[in-house]
């Protein structure tokens, strides 16, 4: 199998597994969760490694918020335009899903599309209004 034939059989394969994966969703509320997903986690562990300054005994998901101070956030929000709380990281949202999930606290399938039958009457079906994104602490907020 040459190395194009190669690449194309993985590309099948990844699209399958999206699919899979992404169910009933449509196909652009999916891209959005993904890409939103992947931004999110990167602003994450670039801000987290901002923080900890290369030193590996500090471990910023760790800490509590309690312990940042205003000056923190704020020379923060001054040297990377954005702040992100412990408890607000990638990382730390990441590890409280799958507690929860393992507690089986999930949504039970009529809520589930009562909040899905929700969103599309607030949003449209035809996205001509973009959902709402997660909300960073910006300078002035």
């Amino acid at each position: 199998m040459t190395s194009q034939q190669q690449r194309a059989e993985l590309q099948r394969r990844i699209w399958a597994i999206a699919n899979d994966v992404r169910g009933a969703v449509d196909g652009w509320d999916f891209k959005q969760y993904v890409l939103g997903t992947l931004f999110y986690r990167f602003i994450s562990e670039n801000f987290a490694n901002y923080i900890e300054g290369g030193d590996d005994s500090v471990d910023y998901a760790a800490l509590s918020d309690a312990v940042i101070t205003p000056d923190i956030r704020e020379d923060a929000i001054k040297t990377k335009g954005y702040f992100i709380y412990p408890s607000q990281l990638f990382v730390t949202v990441a590890q409280n899903a799958v507690s929860v999930r393992q507690s089986h606290l999930e949504i039970d399938p009529v809520s589930r599309h009562r909040v899905h039958d929700e969103h599309h009457a607030h949003y449209g079906e035809r996205h001509d209004r973009p959902a709402p994104q997660a909300a960073l602490l910006l300078p002035g907020t």
